[in-house]
């Protein structure tokens, strides 16, 4: 489709809002990832150039971002999500909504949000608010929309689900802060996987990207709001970085892999953390990759050639056994399945297509794992546990009972990657910390 055409903006806008429509129904409904949803939508429709993808998604994510909100756009949600087809581009309900999400996060009026906007017809001008929405703190946000559209009562908690102070223990002030950055588009952050990561910056700047190596982790790079796939550049396609968020790289520093070591990465995904660790040891020693999810451990396996690592072993894992020996290993590390709440500024479609008995299943399946995972480690070892949940029942309660419960296993001090101060053992980052995910880990060592 190509640059935006004065004739053509009509019928764009018209597209547009059936497809954000279409695409923000379905992830409601099913619960499925809308990065994904998104994905296999545009593999099907290769008439969306670059820049219709990128609207198209930001909007999406605009849109679920400030879900909170704007779902006081509508009668009813039930009511909302049973539009007919033919009506979904003039549904007065819904171009409000769109033209809402645009305003919260931009900066200037895109032509498209200006031809939903022209579709209101009793939308009511405040140029104040349509030009600079974007550039505002929360509570003028909340003002703005409340003047533009006439809807009330718009708090900071709305932006998350009802029962997310159940689970959430932290002081107000420290809410309040964590809700704002949620708000906040997240930047991207890559792992450098070569010698001279000063040098891959420079290389990354010459390509147009703000790149900014991190003062707390010598290898993280961060990128802000790239224009650029990074999966085409040949700094990525030569195997130079990885994307991987700071707070999983968090992770890989609290274990401390060293060369000549065997680790093991229980629930490796596609794998991040287990170049990470590889990349530590310096191709001496081992890191046995597993999961039960075939298709992610085949995205490692592009990953390994990419980077072209050879002290990587992978192998499906249904939660039977150790591979191997029993008690094999320097080092086991469980990133444990979990609610990914700390992830929801970075897809915050999650926090409304999880539910609380959701948050409330995965401590029975973590601590089970880490139990399994135990048997692995070898007398004086590691045993690292890892979340990207914000939650005190995935955390520190799993810890609690897995002591508890055993007396071979105790907390193992090590260093702040921030502050540099020693941590007894649990640590959290929260995203104002280092404009990342949230992260829990945990580091215990056999005794």
């Amino acid at each position: 489709m190509g640059r935006f055409n004065p004739n053509r903006v009509v019928n764009q806008a018209r597209l547009y809002s059936e497809v954000i429509y279409d695409v923000v129904k379905s992830s409601i409904s099913t619960g499925y990832p809308t990065d994904r949803k998104l994905a296999s939508f545009f593999r099907k429709n290769k008439k969306f150039g670059s820049s219709d993808r990128r609207f198209v998604s930001e909007t999406v994510f605009s849109l679920f971002r400030w879900w909170g909100w704007l779902r006081k756009f509508a009668r009813s949600e039930s009511v909302l999500w049973n539009i007919k087809d033919y009506n979904v581009a003039t549904n007065q309900s819904w171009l409000r909504i769109l033209l809402a999400a645009n305003l919260l996060d931009r900066d200037a009026l895109h032509p498209i949000a200006a031809q939903w906007k022209n579709s209101l017809k009793d939308f009511r001008t405040f140029s104040k608010y349509l030009e600079t929405l974007g550039e505002r703190i929360i509570e003028e946000k909340a003002a703005g929309i409340s003047a533009i559209f006439k809807v009330q009562t718009l708090t900071e908690r709305d932006l998350v689900p009802i029962w997310f102070s159940d689970e959430c223990y932290i002081p107000k002030e420290n809410l309040s802060l964590l809700i704002n950055m949620f708000q906040k588009r997240p930047p991207i952050w890559i792992r450098g996987q070569c010698k001279n990561i000063v040098a891959l910056c420079d290389e990354l700047k010459k390509e147009g990207l703000t790149a900014r190596r991190s003062d707390f982790l010598a290898d993280a790079i961060l990128i802000d709001q790239p224009k650029k796939n990074l999966f085409e550049l040949e700094s990525f396609k030569s195997g130079k970085f990885e994307i991987q968020d700071f707070a999983s790289q968090v992770i890989g520093y609290v274990c401390h892999a060293n060369a000549g070591q065997r680790w093991w990465d229980i629930c490796a995904g596609a794998g991040g953390k287990s170049l990470q660790l590889a990349s530590m040891m310096k191709a001496k020693g081992v890191v046995v990759s597993t999961d039960i999810r075939q298709w992610k451990l085949d995205d490692l396996k592009r990953r390994l050639r990419r980077g072209r690592f050879s002290n990587i072993s992978i192998r499906e894992w249904h939660g039977k056994g150790v591979p191997g020996r029993p008690a094999n290993f320097d080092g086991v590390l469980v990133d444990a399945p979990c609610s990914c709440s700390g992830t929801w500024r970075r897809n915050p479609d999650a926090r409304w297509t999880m539910t609380h008995d959701d948050v409330k299943s995965f401590p029975k399946i973590q601590l089970e794992i880490l139990n399994k995972a135990a048997k692995g480690v070898k007398k004086n070892g590691v045993l690292v546990y890892a979340t990207c949940s914000i939650f005190d029942r995935e955390n520190e309660s799993i810890i609690q009972e897995f002591i508890a419960s055993r007396d071979d296993f105790r907390l193992d001090s090590f260093s702040h990657p921030i502050s540099k101060k020693t941590v007894t053992g649990m640590l959290r980052i929260w995203p104002e910390e280092a404009n990342s995910d949230a992260v829990f880990v945990c580091k215990m060592i056999r005794v």
